[in-house]
Order: C-alpha cells, then sequence, then structure tokens
C-alpha cells in the first residue's frame, strides 16, 4: 500500500500540530512537510513532491487560492485541499476554480477529513472531476 503524503500549510503552527498529532497515526499517512507561509511552503517544494497538499485559505501575505493556482501551473499533478474556517460561498467557489479538488470546513469531523483526504487522493486529475462539498 502507497502512503499518501501530505504538506501541511497553515500559518497557526497549533492548527498544523492538531492536524499532523491526527494524521500521523494512519498508517496510509504521511505528513512529509510543513510550512507556516507560503515561502516555506515553496522552499518544502524544491526538495519533497507531496501527493497532497492540505492548506489554509487565508495566510499572511498571498491567498490560499493564489497558491492553488500557481500549483495547478507548475506542479499539476500536486492535488490541493482547502482546510478553513471560511465558509462563505464566493470564496468557495474561487478555490475549487483555482484547482482546488475539496473545500472543506475546519469544523470538520475527524472520519469525514480522513475521508476526504483518501477520496481526493484517488481523483484522477486529468478528468472532469465532481466537486466535494462536506463528505
Amino acid at each position: 500500500m502507497n502512503t499518501i503524503k501530505i504538506i501541511l500549510v497553515d500559518y497557526h503552527s497549533i492548527v498544523r500540530d492538531g492536524l499532523k498529532n491526527i494524521l500521523m497515526n494512519l498508517p496510509e499517512i504521511e505528513v512529509v512537510g510543513e510550512a507556516a507561509s507560503e515561502i516555506e511552503f515553496y522552499k518544502l517544494l524544491k526538495i519533497i513532491k507531496p501527493d497532497i497538499v492540505l492548506m489554509d485559505i487565508m495566510s499572511p501575505t498571498m491567498t490560499g487560492i493564489t497558491i492553488t493556482e500557481r500549483l495547478s501551473i507548475e506542479y499539476p499533478a500536486i492535488k490541493v485541499i482547502i482546510l478553513t474556517s471560511e465558509i462563505d460561498k464566493e470564496t468557495k467557489l474561487k478555490a475549487l476554480k483555482s484547482g482546488a479538488l475539496a473545500y472543506i470546513p475546519k469544523d470538520i469531523d475527524y472520519d469525514k477529513l480522513i475521508e476526504s483526504i483518501k477520496i481526493v487522493n484517488e481523483v484522477n486529475k486529468n478528468i472532469e472531476i465532481s466537486i466535494f462539498e462536506n463528505l
């Protein structure tokens, strides 16, 4: 079984630590990196190629939407899940149009988060996909 390699991007260290603690106990998921900013994130991408980036939409200097747009062009094989407290429909639509495969509220249940990660990992980005909303 191949593990799902994930980079966590959130400028709140407590969120990254919490996610890492949840995910590191699962044999099918490996947190291969974490970043507090897009600068740290792009440094990581030079040495680590994850399957999935799990990121917040908010960042001090660049939005998750902008990062996702760049990833779609520069690293098209990397899949993005937006995990955020920003739940308005306009922002959700922008994130999904930018290339994110899922837009998930931070108050999601643990099991639903894991299920979402597994589903997104299975998506072939070369085919048209359905939009995942609160699995």
